[in-house]
Parts: structure tokens; C-alpha cells; sequence
């Protein structure tokens, strides 16, 4: 059992970003292992000496990439990592070819790699909410002998003959430094009518001008560099470069969208479905809500892509008759049952990820999921989460910007930010420390908002007989030792509202009774508390925008000491402010035996992301309110 894990979002279209040109070159070269995340072990290791890739596109959008890959170990851990290459492919609408493959020994010998060692993973299965894809294939090269100081070239050829939507070319691809590359050379070749348009960023940009052909020559190199913790908007802000015949989003969402309302056909089992759903409702917002919360309740996620699955949904029939689909599906079906009830609703594409700004030309990576706008009560919603109720979203699909396909035509808008009144956290902690070290704790917990889902998914992980197990956990992951009671009402989805209550029992709170220092607000390893949403201040400057969500926390604490001990000193109270919504204030009074005090934090920003400028101008006051959470009062015996 996991305590309180983290909620992976359910992404219907999330294969279009994770398997994107089908793991493209310079993504983290090949599919790079999840352990190379670890920058601090994996860029010593090893390294791309070179990425080359020449893609021709045709004039019906089809396309050829030839690319060369060559990597070198610079340890053994490193020989492992590139001692094997995948590559990923759509067998509906692409075939691919290892052209050559070989180990390139330090020495100079050159190891062909065996047929028997090319191997092809016909289809992608998995479970629960993780996509399952057919009609993917995985091909797995496996060099020979290859030790520190050997390189491993791969050299094949991608050919899509059928576009994922029609006429529309597309490239992307991003240099993600957590190993060096040496060399990347990217070299794109389109027919003039095709109208391909190439943004780049980070790359040298050479345009020729090859008769009937337009050519693009991009050149790049990057040393490998710690990645920033909690990135934001990383499609833009990492060296880049995009091609695509469409020149934005609204063009994609429009061309998304005749896919959809192609299938958006109201029969007589849906109007009937229809009408039994919203009966006794005459207010079209309570229609919609009946429809929306009917729909995440019945059609289960399950997502399993056939041909162009990707961006085209499943018979409204074959949904209702299965009870599931993926979030195209499930909007699908929204769509059509409220068309039956006379309500308005159209596609909107989205991206989960934390990406608030839009790349500057649409590719498969612009967006990764699909939900509904309802223009006639203007307000979006999302079928797929049943964790916030109807007119909310969740925090993956807040403020966003998502490509709209209006009836009248498609348009780029931004779904709301929410304010940090919004997301309320009120913790009351009272405390009590006996002469040989004990304590006993009670804290009582209000949350609304966005504040008031996060600790719905952690308590909704809890199995009513192992709370007592939980609290153990609790504590064990907070560096304390005791037991303890939970206590919280039954959660409802349909209310952001969420109050918790917490019993303890710490036979060993204070390490050193006689003297020392303990934790004006001792706080647990939890998302109630202040510190939980001050993100990471420690690095003196970023390079890529990170998240920081509106909150307003208020702490209120009392801690009773036994006559035994004597206090010292109290914390100092405090308030400190931020132009960009930053304001926090803690007060603190001490009364013979007993602390009492208060702390509000807010973080009230209109938006969801922070730049690099932003950070490095936060990061000053957001030091000083992290060593202002951990003041202490100083006691001896």
C-alpha cells in the first residue's frame, strides 16, 4: 500500500507526446532509460558523439527520415546504457528499416550487429490507464561487445506513408541535455507546395532554395547540464525546433475536430439515453453537469489505439455497448448526449504536461488530451476526471491554452487559473510535551479548492482498516516515532472541501529532553502545511520556467510544555512580501508554559508558472520564509 502517492493524470492522448516521432533522435537519443534522469551519474557516463537526420517530406505530407546515431561510453555503467537502442514505430502508418548497426571499438574494429540481435515487439499492452497500442512495434538493436570507450551507430530509415490526420506534415524535436551531444545535424526537405513552415531555437538555421524544393540545414551541439527540478513549459524552453504545413493550433483543432463531429450522431438510444440522464432537470447547466457526471461514472478510461486511434474516437455505439473508452471517446460521447439535449458542446485539445505556453507551430507534441468547451454556458470541462466536480477543473487542465473548434471556427483560448483563494488550506495543531520527552498531538484540517482534491487523493488511498497503519507511515516519513488515530469524513468528489483530523502519540518527540531546541509548528510529511508548497528554492538561478500554484495556507499552533521546562527563546514574528502575490506574516507569543502563534502563506500569482526571472526574483523571500518555518523555540530542564 502507498500511503499517500501522487495521482498520475489520465492521458488519453499521452502517447502522441511519449511516443512523438516515435521516440525522436534528440529526445533523450533514443528513448534514453529512465535512470538517466539521474544527470549526476548518467552525463559521466555517457554521451551522443552525433545525431544526424534527413527528413523528405511529400507533397501529400508523407515523409522519409534517414538518421544516423552514434554513442559513446565513457564507463561501464555508460556501456550498459548504450549498448542497446530501441526505436518505435507505427506499423498502420510507417515501416521502418535498421539500415546498419554496428559497435565501433575504441581500437578501430568494427562489430556488425547479427541479424538474430534485431529484434521486433510487435504491439504495446499494459493495463490500468496506460495506453495500450496494437499496432506500435518496438525494434530492439543489441550491439556486440561493446566496453568503456566504444561507440554504437545506428543508422535506419523511417518512412509514414500515411499522415496522422489528412495533409498534414509535421517534425519536431528537442535537445534534452541531460547527457552532452556533440553533433546534431538535422536537414528537412519539402516540396514548395507543401507549405512547411520550420521555427528552431538553439539551432544554426541555413535555408536553401532547391528548385521545386525548399531546405532547411539546422546545426546544434549541447554539453550536459542538471536539469531544473519542477519544469514548466519545456517545449519552448529547451533547443528546439518544430516544421509543420500548418501554421497554428486552430488549424490542428479544426482538422481535429471534423474527426469528432463526424461521429457526433444523436440516435434514438441516445436521445433517449439523453433525456432519462437529465430528466427532471430544466436549467441547461444542470442538464450538462447530469450528463458530464453520468458519463465519468459509467464509461470506464481504458485507451487502446487502432490505426490513427490517436486522434480519431470510436463509434458513439461501440462506446456506449463497451462502457469505456479514452478521453476522445468519453468527449465524444458527452458531446453527442448533450447535442440530444440541445446543448452546444465542441472539442477542445489540450496538454497535461506542465506546458502553459503553446509551441510555435502545431506538431504531435502541442497537445496530449482532449475535453469539451461549452460555449452557450462558457465554461470547459473534462469527462475524464472524476475527482472535481462539474464547472471545475482539474489542475492538469488549468490554465492552459487549449485550441478550441468553435462552431464558427477554431480559435486558441486558455482555460481559468484558479485563484489562491481557491485553494484554502486551515491547519489547527495543538501540542503537548511532557517532562520525559513525550508529546501528544491533535490537528484538525480544513482544505477547499484545489487544496481540498490533493488531500482527497492522498485519503482516498487509505483502506478503512489500515488507517492506524497509515498514521505509522505517516510518521515514519515526517522522522517520528508513535502512533496515532485518523479521522475524516466521507469523501465526496462532488465538493472540493476536505477536513482531516489527526490524533498522535510520540513517546520520543524531544531527543534530548534536558535541552535543546524542537519546531515552533512541528509539521508532518503532508500537504496541509506551508512548507509542502514552497517548491525548490535551493539552486541560485534556472534556466527553464517551473510550477508554482496560487495557495493560501494558514497555520494556527499551541505547544504546552511541562512545568519542568524552562523556555528560552521564541522565534521571531515576521512579515514579508513579494510584488508578484508573495506575502506571508507568522506571530508568535510566548506565555509561561506555552507557544501560541499563527503563519498564512500566499501565493497568490495569476498564473500557474514562474520564469527563470521570476524564480530568481522570488527566491530571496522564499529563502527567508523557509527558515522562518523552521524557527524553534530553545528549552532546558
Amino acid at each position: 500500500m502507498e500511503l499517500f502517492p501522487g495521482r498520475q493524470p489520465r492521458l488519453a492522448l499521452a502517447w502522441l507526446r511519449r511516443w512523438s516521432a516515435w521516440c525522436a533522435l534528440l529526445w533523450l537519443a533514443l528513448c534514453l532509460p529512465a535512470a538517466a534522469q539521474d544527470l549526476g551519474v548518467q552525463s559521466a557516463h555517457w554521451k551522443v558523439n552525433r545525431v544526424e537526420t534527413a527528413t523528405r517530406f511529400g507533397a501529400d505530407a508523407s515523409s522519409v527520415v534517414d538518421y544516423t546515431l552514434e554513442r559513446e561510453a565513457l564507463s561501464e555503467q555508460g556501456a550498459q546504457t548504450v549498448g542497446k537502442a530501441s526505436r518505435t514505430y507505427h506499423r498502420a502508418l510507417q515501416r521502418h528499416e535498421v539500415v546498419e548497426a554496428y559497435t565501433l571499438k575504441a581500437d578501430g574494429r568494427k562489430l556488425p550487429v547479427a541479424a538474430d540481435a534485431i529484434q521486433v515487439q510487435s504491439g504495446i499492452a499494459s493495463s490500468g490507464t496506460t495506453p495500450s497500442m496494437p499496432e506500435m512495434a518496438i525494434v530492439l538493436v543489441t550491439f556486440p561487445d561493446v566496453q568503456r570507450g566504444d561507440r554504437t551507430v545506428l543508422r535506419g530509415r523511417l518512412t509514414t506513408h500515411t499522415p496522422m490526420l489528412p495533409g498534414w506534415a509535421q517534425s519536431f524535436d528537442l535537445i534534452v541535455p541531460v547527457v552532452a551531444f556533440d553533433q546534431v545535424a538535422i536537414r528537412l526537405e519539402a516540396p514548395k507546395v507543401l507549405g512547411l513552415k520550420v521555427f528552431s531555437d538553439g539551432f544554426t538555421v541555413q535555408q536553401e532554395d532547391g528548385g521545386d524544393s525548399a531546405v532547411w540545414q539546422l546545426r546544434a551541439s549541447s554539453p550536459a547540464r542538471a536539469p531544473d527540478p519542477s519544469p514548466a513549459n519545456s517545449l519552448t524552453g529547451l533547443p528546439r525546433f518544430y516544421a509543420s504545413a500548418w501554421s497554428d493550433h486552430a488549424q490542428l483543432a479544426q482538422a481535429y475536430a471534423e474527426q469528432i463531429n463526424a461521429k457526433a450522431v444523436v440516435t434514438d438510444e441516445v436521445r433517449q439515453l439523453a433525456q432519462e440522464i437529465t430528466r427532471g432537470k430544466t436549467a441547461p447547466r444542470d442538464k450538462a453537469a447530469a450528463i458530464h457526471d453520468w458519463v465519468r461514472r459509467n464509461i470506464r478510461y481504458v485507451a487502446v489505439y487502432l490505426g490513427v486511434g490517436g486522434f480519431v474516437p470510436h463509434d458513439v455505439a461501440w462506446i456506449l455497448g463497451n462502457r469505456y473508452g479514452d478521453c476522445k471517446d468519453q468527449a465524444l460521447l458527452m458531446q453527442t448526449l448533450l447535442k440530444a439535449v440541445g446543448i452546444e458542446a465542441v472539442p477542445v485539445l489540450i496538454n497535461t504536461q506542465a506546458e502553459y505556453v503553446l509551441p510555435e507551430l502545431p506538431t504531435l507534441v502541442s497537445f496530449n488530451h482532449c475535453i469539451l468547451y461549452l460555449p452557450g454556458l462558457d465554461l470547459f470541462a473534462d469527462p475524464t476526471d472524476g475527482r472535481v466536480p462539474f464547472g471545475t477543473l482539474p489542475l492538469a487542465d488549468s490554465d492552459k491554452p487549449v485550441a478550441v473548434a468553435l462552431a464558427g471556427g477554431a480559435t486558441v483560448m486558455r482555460t481559468p487559473a484558479f485563484a489562491a483563494d481557491a485553494s484554502r488550506v486551515a491547519v489547527r495543531s495543538v501540542w503537548r510535551i511532557a517532562k520525559d520527552g513525550r508529546a501528544s498531538a491533535t490537528i484538525r484540517v480544513e482544505s477547499n479548492g484545489h487544496a481540498a482534491t490533493v488531500l482527497q487523493d492522498r485519503l482516498v488511498q487509505i483502506p478503512a482498516d489500515m488507517r492506524g497503519e497509515a498514521v505509522q507511515r505517516l510518521l515514519s516519513s515526517s522522522n517520528l516515532r508513535g502512533t496515532g488515530a485518523i479521522r475524516y469524513p466521507a469523501i465526496e468528489r462532488n465538493v472540493q472541501r476536505q477536513s482531516l483530523e489527526l490524533d498522535l502519540e510520540l513517546p520520543a518527540f524531544l531527543g534530548e529532553p534536558e535541552a535543546g531546541s524542537v519546531a515552533a509548528n512541528p509539521g508532518l510529511n503532508f500537504p496541509i502545511f506551508a512548507a509542502a508548497y514552497l517548491s525548490n528554492y535551493a539552486a541560485e538561478r534556472r534556466q527553464l520556467a517551473m510550477v508554482c500554484l496560487p495557495v493560501r495556507v494558514r497555520e494556527d499552533f499551541e505547544l504546552h510544555f511541562d512545568p519542568a521546562f524552562k523556555l528560552l527563546r521564541a522565534p521571531e514574528s515576521v512579515k514579508l512580501t513579494q510584488l508578484d502575490g508573495v506575502v506571508y506574516e507568522a506571530q508568535y507569543r510566548l506565555d509561561g508554559q506555552v507557544l501560541t502563534g499563527w503563519r498564512e502563506l500566499t501565493l497568490a500569482q495569476p498564473r500557474h508558472w514562474c520564469s527563470a526571472a521570476d524564480y530568481s526574483a522570488r527566491r530571496p523571500v522564499m529563502t527567508s520564509i523557509r527558515r522562518n518555518l523552521r524557527a524553534t523555540i530553545l528549552y532546558q530542564q
